[in-house]
């Protein structure tokens, strides 16, 4: 192997320790991003329904206050849903 490969090689060995070491954190930010998606369908679906952003968004964020999304997320850990 020429000397490029091998940097190349160790470059690549070196991203996935360092990956593996924030492997949480990357988790996390995946996660927020496909939270954020979800939330902005149902907010346009609001706003097809003639209700403003600013009113979607807060009827959204009031929810778990009233245990929507928390009985969701139970549900999906007892049924078998959720494997981390």
């Amino acid at each position: 192997m020429t000397l490029g490969r091998w940097i190349g090689l160790l470059s690549l060995v070196v991203s996935l320790y360092v990956l593996w070491q924030i492997r949480a954190i990357v988790l996390l930010f995946f996660m927020a991003i496909i939270f954020a998606v979800g939330l902005n369908r149902v907010v346009r679906q609001f706003q097809k329904s003639r209700l403003k952003r600013s009113a979607a968004i807060a009827y959204l964020a009031h929810l778990p206050s009233r245990g929507i999304k928390t009985t969701s997320i139970n549900a999906c850990f007892h049924s078998g849903l959720a494997y981390f």
